[in-house]
């Protein structure tokens, strides 16, 4: 089984939802997300949300939670991670317009 790791990223989200990094989970493919930091890259405290879409059903995964001006938020680490199957994907958006970075770790198995 081949192992790749993955890394994807997104600038300036704003209060549309997009896409983490225009990464869906390619056919053949699982995946495991391993790490996710948001970072505030605006002068003002913020909130963000994530969702996890498989083609039929969006699921949320942090709602309304909020980051400091500066700030980061770390909602995929160590102690949680997240599996997905091939067409999954990741979306987020914030509270206020080009308020957020994001870098999204994943591992594929094919």
């Amino acid at each position: 089984m081949a192992q790749a790791f993955k890394r994807k990223t997104s600038q300036g989200i704003g209060t549309s939802q997009v896409q983490l990094g225009g990464y869906t989970v390619a056919a053949g493919v699982t995946a495991t997300i391993f790490g996710l930091t948001l970072c505030n890259i605006s002068g003002s405290d913020i909130t963000v949300s994530l969702w996890h879409w498989d083609g039929a059903v969006t699921t949320k995964i942090v709602s309304g939670a909020p980051i400091k001006a500066g700030g980061t938020l770390v909602p995929i680490g160590w102690a949680q991670r997240i599996a997905l199957q091939p067409g999954d994907q990741i979306f987020a958006s914030a509270s206020a317009a080009s308020s957020v970075d994001a870098i999204m770790s994943v591992l594929e198995l094919s």
